[in-house]
């Protein structure tokens, strides 16, 4: 009986496991599923000032995009809401952000506002049923202020904006910031960068913040800015605030540490919390050989290893070619299958015997198990392939011998285990 309660206790605590799994794996599933669900997000300029006459952009961006060719085929629509329908041309799609430029030119001065949506193909995972559905955004106003010169605007307030207020980031690569403004970006001063920031590209409505050596924690901006046009403090004054956590890279979940000749390897780690947007995942063989490059989103990655290969590596390079993190695994020939005892009683008068054996990657396996001790009982194997099996052996009590010997063979991707002899004493 104690020995009964403990194989009990241990059914019990591999069924809590596998429910812990099962429930943990479901909760990621619904997680990217609502992720994909999401609607596109537009940001653009609170105001943005023309002048008379003269071409000018307004440039509008896009987030929870999910992959590069989201950004490459993502479709605009603006539409005027002011009474003498002034357009602006069709937009230019930068294919590699998505983001998108519209150009205008107005002959009076005045305020003109316009209405931007956009939509596009989205590709579901395949947990999410794999099928390609369109996805539309928000709809984002702008607001364009047209004046013979743009420093004739003295009521426009200046403002200063980013799409995400907290953000994610890993060191060893640059993070870079892209402030949004609705002046002439050449023209503003920012006062209260960190140590290590730098100004970088300055766009038609916007200026970069460069780290180039992100360090590890939480790091909190505060940014104040002046728009440099010479009007009152309450006009040209503006503040901006924003955090980004730091951490070392790291592959979450971990890869699987060994792949096998012939056997799928899955791999669907990720780079910590960074955004999957962010970055993409190669596969080299032997160090070098290119085998697959996807972006995180198009997870899982499978890969079939060859009998040529004796290493795989895992490649995380941002979306600026800088390298993350560099993770590589060996590759073997897979091993043979190994048995694992799990019980053996005596059942009426019959001797019963458990045990489960599978291959790599959990397949299951075929056997051979015969009793070599007594002679003259009858012995019978549950099933011939699989992964779970009973080796009965009938009528024992009826010559009642002290202990039976049983031979067993696993047969595997791998081969054929060596023949295994195993000595089972019965207590009557």
């Amino acid at each position: 009986m104690p020995k009964a309660s403990f194989y009990f206790v241990l059914y019990l605590i591999g069924i809590v496991n596998l429910l812990s799994i099962i429930t943990e794996r479901d909760y990621a599933l619904d997680s990217l599923v609502r992720d994909y669900e999401q609607p596109l997000k537009l940001s653009a300029p609170s105001v943005s000032q023309f002048v008379v006459s003269r071409s000018d952009t307004v440039e509008v961006l896009v987030s929870n995009v999910k992959s590069s060719l989201e950004r490459s085929t993502i479709q605009y629509f603006v539409t005027s809401q002011s009474e003498t329908g002034e357009v602006l041309t069709s937009p230019i799609v930068d294919s590699e952000t998505g983001n998108a430029k519209f150009a205008g030119v107005f002959d009076k001065p005045g305020e003109y506002r316009f209405s931007v949506w956009a939509n596009v193909m989205r590709q579901l995972p395949k947990g999410a049923g794999g099928q390609r559905v369109r996805t539309g955004s928000d709809t984002a106003t702008l607001l364009i202020v047209v004046s013979n010169e743009k420093s004739e605007i003295p009521g426009t307030k200046f403002s200063m904006g980013v799409d995400k207020k907290a953000e994610q980031w890993v060191s060893g690569i640059p993070y870079i910031k892209t402030v949004f403004v609705n002046t002439d970006p050449r023209k503003v001063s920012l006062a209260g960068l960190p140590a290590g920031f730098r100004r970088g590209v300055v766009g038609d409505n916007s200026i970069q913040l460069i780290w180039d050596k992100p360090m590890p924690g939480t790091l909190q901006i505060a940014l104040s800015g002046n728009a440099g046009r010479n009007l009152s403090t309450a006009l040209d004054a503006a503040s901006l605030a924003f955090a980004v956590n730091v951490e070392p890279p790291t592959w979450n979940p971990l890869p699987q540490k060994t792949a096998y000749w012939n056997i799928p390897y899955t791999f669907q780690s990720r780079v910590g919390e960074l955004d999957v947007n962010d970055y993409t995942v190669s596969v080299f063989a032997n160090g070098s050989t290119p085998v697959s490059s996807l972006a995180t989103k198009q997870f899982p990655i499978v890969v079939m290893p060859q009998p040529t290969w004796s290493s795989m590596t895992f490649v995380a390079t941002s979306i600026n070619g800088h390298e993350i993190i560099r993770t590589e695994i060996p590759v073997k020939a897979p091993p043979p299958p190994q048995i694992k005892w799990t019980s053996s009683r005596l059942i009426g008068d019959d001797y019963v015997i458990s045990f489960t054996a599978e291959d790599v990657g959990g397949k299951d396996v075929n056997v051979n198990c015969t009793l070599v001790q007594p002679s003259g009982l009858t012995a019978v194997l549950s099933a011939r392939h699989g992964k779970a099996f009973t080796f009965t052996v009938k009528n024992v009590t009826a010559t009642r011998p002290q202990a039976l010997v049983i031979r067993t063979s696993i047969h595997g991707i791998g081969g054929v285990s060596a023949p295994l002899d195993r000595t089972f004493p019965i207590l009557y």
